[in-house]
């Protein structure tokens, strides 16, 4: 497998279970081979024998944050912060970027490798792919990427929450952005049009969905859940949130 020397991958991880720990040992030399480095923050009731496999068996850099939604913005900005200094970051939640490395390599690789003079490069889901998904996902998500189309004139899935970024975008948002929550997912595209930065799509029909719980689960059980259904609905109210701030003028798009 070619290693892209110049890529960083930018992770969270909340795992309290630890379901993540034979992944990690099952990939842990072709997971070194395609990145040159790794930054991961960890929840803080993430498993403790998270950090030390990380740091032994990936060379990761490892922080942490505190549990909860309201935190996933601010971890993400974090970590895609500390890994500045590389050609690039890719930034993936975790448990996806384990399991698609463990299921098309080639494409991980081509999401390191095409368009390089993108400096923002969402990576989204094929149409099959979203289908083949959860229907609280599929049912929810769809609206905002819809809204975030309205907005944009741009057709794309943003909520899978695949950024690769040049050092030009991390030190945007490492000035500029200010989104605690999951609403990352449109608070770094908007800032980076604002800004005139270049940005970029690719479609990857190779992304699926588990739970944590379910990680290494052949299917997703979560459909006959309420509860889910609800979580799904909360996080999608942040991204569109975001939206609306910046569609009503309450959030500048003046990123001097």
């Amino acid at each position: 497998m070619q290693k892209s020397k110049s890529t960083a991958l930018a992770a969270i991880i909340h795992d309290p279970e630890g379901n993540m720990l034979p992944a990690i040992e099952r990939i842990a030399e072709p997971f070194a081979a395609m990145f040159g480095g790794l930054v991961m923050s960890l929840t803080d009731t993430s498993a403790g024998a998270m950090k030390p496999l990380l740091e032994k068996q990936l060379g990761a850099k490892v922080l942490t944050h505190p549990t909860g939604d309201q935190f996933i913005g601010l971890a993400r900005r974090n970590v895609v912060i500390h890994a500045n200094g590389f050609d690039q970051a890719l930034y993936c939640d975790f448990d996806h970027v384990l399991r698609w490395l463990e299921a098309a390599p080639e494409d991980l690789q081509r999401t390191l490798d095409q368009q390089p003079e993108t400096d923002l490069l969402i990576v989204g889901r094929t149409h099959e792919a979203l289908h083949r998904g959860p229907a609280r996902l599929r049912q929810t998500e769809t609206i905002v990427n819809h809204i975030f189309e309205l907005a944009t004139g741009l057709d794309w899935d943003l909520l899978f929450s695949i950024r690769r970024l040049s050092p030009t975008a991390i030190d945007l948002i490492a000035k500029k952005a200010s989104v605690n929550t999951i609403g990352t997912d449109m608070e770094w595209p908007m800032l980076a049009r604002a800004a005139g930065l270049k940005l970029g799509y690719l479609a990857s029909d190779a992304l699926d969905y588990r739970t944590i719980e379910e990680f290494d689960s052949e299917a997703d059980t979560g459909d006959s859940d309420p509860m889910q259904w609800i979580r799904r609905m909360e996080l999608v109210s942040e991204e569109a949130a975001v939206l609306k701030s910046f569609l009503t003028g309450h959030r500048s798009f003046d990123v001097r």
